[in-house]
C-alpha cells in the first residue's frame, strides 16, 4: 500500500497569534501606568490614560488597573478619618479619582465594591457598574444618564439631585 503525503496548510494571509499575555502588550507603558496607580501619582495616570489602548491588561498577579485601584481604595477606612488626617483626606479624594478616570475611559467596572465611596457631583454617564456594590456612596448631583446599574447595590445611597436618565436598572437594589 503506498504512503500518502499529508497536505499542509499554508499560513499565506494568516494572522499570527501572539502568545503574549495581555499584560505584556503594551509593556513599558503598562508597567509606569499600573505604578502610577500603586503610587497614587494622579498627574501622571490624567497625563497617561489616553495612551493605553486596552485598560483590561493585567499585572504579573492578573490584576486589572481598576481592580488595583479598588482595592487601594478600600485599604482606606474613611470612617475612621478625624480632622487631622488632612494626608489620608487628599489620599482618599486621590484615589476616588483615580476610579473615576478608569471608569469615565470605559473600563468594565462589574461587580466592584467600592462602599461608601464618595462621588459628588461626578458625571459617570454611560459607566458600566454592572453587580457593582455602591452602598452608603455619595452620588449626589451626579450625572448616571445611560450608566449600566444592573444588579447593582445602592442601598444607603444618596442619590439627591442625581440624573439617572436612560440607565440600566433591572434588579438594581435601592434600599433605605
Amino acid at each position: 500500500m503506498p504512503k500518502t503525503k499529508k497536505l499542509q496548510q499554508s499560513n499565506k494571509g494568516k494572522k499570527r497569534r501572539s502568545r503574549r499575555s495581555k499584560s505584556q502588550i503594551g509593556g513599558n507603558l503598562n508597567t509606569k501606568f499600573l505604578k502610577a496607580i500603586e503610587e497614587d501619582d494622579l498627574p501622571y495616570i490624567k497625563e497617561n490614560i489616553v495612551n493605553i489602548t486596552d485598560l483590561s491588561f493585567e499585572n504579573s498577579s492578573g490584576n486589572t488597573p481598576l481592580e488595583i485601584a479598588v482595592t487601594r481604595y478600600n485599604d482606606l477606612n474613611p470612617t475612621e478619618f478625624t480632622g487631622d488626617d488632612e494626608a489620608k483626606l487628599e489620599l482618599y479624594n486621590i484615589r476616588t479619582q483615580i476610579i473615576e478616570l478608569l471608569l469615565k475611559s470605559g473600563v468594565n467596572g462589574d461587580n466592584i465594591v467600592i462602599p461608601r465611596i464618595n462621588f459628588d457631583g461626578t458625571d459617570l454617564q454611560n459607566v458600566d457598574l454592572k453587580g457593582a456594590d455602591l452602598t452608603g456612596a455619595t452620588l449626589e448631583n451626579a450625572n448616571l444618564d445611560g450608566a449600566n446599574l444592573e444588579n447593582a447595590n445602592l442601598s444607603y445611597v444618596d442619590l439627591q439631585d442625581a440624573t439617572i436618565r436612560h440607565a440600566y436598572l433591572t434588579k438594581t437594589k435601592f434600599l433605605k
